[in-house]
């Protein structure tokens, strides 16, 4: 059974309602057992249409793999969508600005990632998971909807949402990961 979160739940049926490319990367983040999957796959099904074809990584390899694809709009016609549930901080770390890039001009990206992983990388040692570090602050700063620092730690389970949904291309380091 689904616990509706109004907010939260609001925010990321608001992300998803993007009509045209470049779609959103919205990497849901929280404590083990929090919700992040449930809630993140809730808004996908009331807001993406259900012909919606659906790309899951096996980590990020892959998803690097597929966003190299030359035929990538054969594998998934606009708008798809790549599911990279459970992403690891390595998984984070090869997901540079320019695979994403070319995703969002196929596909919405929802990714979950641990609030333990969340703080492994923002706080591992500068030349450690760089492309990660740069996706976690470029999420934090470029999203209006994310809620909370992923070093923050309560007693209770918390989810949190970190868009980037950027229209306006840079050419930097910045992360995701998938398979279909």
């Amino acid at each position: 059974m689904y616990l509706p979160r109004p907010d939260f739940d609001e925010e990321l049926r608001a992300a998803l309602a993007s009509p045209t490319a470049p779609y959103p990367f919205l990497l849901v983040y929280g404590d083990d057992g929090a919700g992040k999957s449930t809630s993140a796959w809730k808004a996908v099904d009331e807001v993406l249409r259900p012909e919606t074809k659906v790309l899951v990584p096996r980590d990020g390899n892959a998803l690097a793999a597929l966003a190299e694809a030359d035929d990538l709009s054969s594998i998934a016609a606009a708008p798809a969508l790549v599911w990279a549930d459970g992403l690891s901080a390595e998984d984070l770390d090869s997901l540079t600005r320019e695979t994403v890039d070319r995703l969002v001009d196929t596909a919405f990206i929802v990714a979950t990632v641990s609030a333990n992983d969340c703080a492994a990388i923002l706080d591992a040692p500068r030349n450690q998971l760089p492309v990660a570090r740069a996706a976690l602050r470029s999420a934090a700063r470029t999203c209006s909807i994310c809620h909370t620092s992923p070093r923050s730690s309560s007693r209770r389970r918390s989810t949190h949402v970190a868009v980037s949904c950027q229209r306006t291309r840079t050419r930097s380091a910045t992360p995701l990961s998938t398979q279909t």
